[in-house]
């Protein structure tokens, strides 16, 4: 089964026959479907239970239909299909279901069966190019603190009541996005955080599902980009899927989606110039960022959060503003903050600090190797004042090293590269063939109280459950690789 697969655990059942009729959908002959019990949808013959509906979708390589004979031997009632599926199913005993766009109704199909509900919980859609992983942990984490049951899909982890599974993917298929919300609804989680990707917008993974608030479009992009990004974001500003909208005006796209927007709109931005409704100012403190957030309607909030820079103030700033525009009182969000000290939030694999024992250097790991990125993250460790970070990056594309030396200039040395292609030299760069190597060449560099930033694209794909623990292999690596260095 995918690792990413939560349902509820005790799924009302629904008749086949009354979902034929609620969608219009022509019932197979020879089939009694007033008698066929339905409890859930898949479309992956990887997570069929017994009770299941299965969803035959074509795909790039393969067609659902492949799996047809497994799937009926694991338990499924029925299969909804396409003409093309439905040519290899006339051998089964359940009934198939043909239907031309089956990709188009497997989240309504889900919403019907598990009967999602907008208001149980209510559900938090963070999107844009970068900070949707912080912002989703953000607000899951804010609203602990205030005191209501929050669930969380991330691309790095769902998380439902004492439940934590590793994502597979950024937003999971539609199916198993409505068996989520529903798996929340059962243990009275109030509201919840969804990671939304782009790909989950141009696949029909959102289906079925309405939001209480999107946002906040954070656009850190180049301009060839920015076309696709409001192409397909704007999807997410219709009164049909959001009721409410938070958008980082900081780019030109984040500014053409307010205008193109057809729900209601809180602006937010760290311009002073912006005219945004809420405005974020920041600055560099000990062991982390302190920010205030201040809305129009003389709305306040400040505290800190103990990540490095303007991204992370921007990411806390969002997470505040979506929850207030969402119906809770900046009084009771500055209240949560005081009490429990700011944001201290653990977020895997983005800036995410591991310390030295003693007053060694700090490595902070995350998993962006897009060179602006990099240069972002940089400059959020240099802050005010601060001496310049060291650079470790293992790429993926040995053939993109020559584009880090562009970063020479925001980093204390040369950057060291991991890579085991053969290389000639490369200016501004060290190379190594070994990331715990690496790691120490750089801890060394750095020494007492100095900053590392280490970047890493796989440790999101790294990380596993053991015993219900999440176990981060990249954050061992570097605790032995400094232990090894002497720190």
């Amino acid at each position: 089964m995918p690792t990413d697969s939560i349902r509820p655990h005790h799924a009302a059942a629904r008749i086949l026959s009354e979902m034929c009729a609620e969608f219009g959908l022509n019932e197979p002959e020879g089939s009694d479907l007033e008698a066929i019990e339905v409890t859930g949808v898949s479309s992956d013959h990887r997570s069929v239970e017994a009770g299941d509906v299965f969803v035959a979708i074509p795909g790039v390589r393969t067609h659902g239909a492949e799996f047809l004979d497994e799937v009926v031997e694991a338990g499924v009632v029925a299969v909804l299909t396409d003409p093309a599926g439905a040519e290899r199913a006339t051998h089964l005993e359940v009934p198939v279901i043909v239907i031309d766009e089956p990709r188009l109704a497997l989240g309504h199909v889900a919403k019907w069966v598990y009967r999602t509900d907008p208001e149980q919980p209510r559900l938090f859609g963070v999107a844009g190019t970068i900070g949707k992983t912080s912002v989703s942990y953000l607000i899951a984490d804010l609203f602990g603190r205030i005191g209501v049951a929050s669930g969380l899909s991330t691309s790095i982890a769902r998380r439902v009541d004492e439940q934590r599974v590793i994502a597979t993917l950024t937003t999971p298929e539609a199916d198993d996005l409505h068996a989520l919300v529903a798996r929340m609804r059962e243990v009275a989680d109030r509201v919840a955080a969804i990671e939304i990707s782009g790909h989950a917008l141009s696949g029909q993974r959102l289906a079925g599902l309405e939001f209480a608030v999107v946002g906040p479009f954070t656009f850190s992009a180049s301009d060839d980009a920015a076309a696709d990004f409001f192409a397909l974001h704007r999807l997410l500003l219709d009164p049909e899927v959001a009721s409410t909208a938070v958008i980082n005006i900081d780019s030109q796209v984040g500014r053409d989606l307010v205008e193109a927007a057809r729900i209601p709109v809180a602006t937010l931005s760290a311009d002073p110039e912006s005219g945004a409704d809420w405005l974020v100012q920041w600055n560099s403190i000990d062991g982390g960022t302190e920010f205030t957030v201040r809305g129009h309607d003389d709305r306040v909030v400040a505290s800190h959060i103990t990540k490095p820079g303007r991204l992370a103030a921007l990411n806390a700033a969002a997470a505040i503003v979506m929850i207030a525009e969402g119906g809770w009182a900046t009084e009771q969000i500055q209240d949560a903050l005081d009490r429990t000290g700011g944001f201290d939030v653990p977020i895997p694999g983005r800036l995410e600090r591991i310390r030295a024992t003693g007053d060694g250097p700090e490595v902070f790991v995350d998993g962006d190797e897009r060179a602006d990125a990099i240069r972002g993250s940089l400059e959020a460790l240099r802050g005010e004042g601060a001496d310049a970070p060291h650079l470790v990056v293992h790429p993926s594309d040995a053939a993109a090293i020559e584009e880090f030396a562009q970063l020479r200039d925001l980093t204390a040395k040369k950057p060291i590269v991991i890579t085991q292609a053969p290389a000639d030299p490369v200016p501004g760069l060290r190379l190594e063939t070994d990331a715990a190597a690496a790691l120490q060449r750089a801890s060394r560099d750095a020494g007492r109280g100095g900053r590392i930033l280490f970047v890493e694209p796989r440790a999101d794909a790294l990380r596993v459950i053991d015993e219900g623990e999440v176990v981060d292999p990249t954050v061992e690596l570097v605790r032995d690789a400094l232990a090894d260095a002497g720190w």
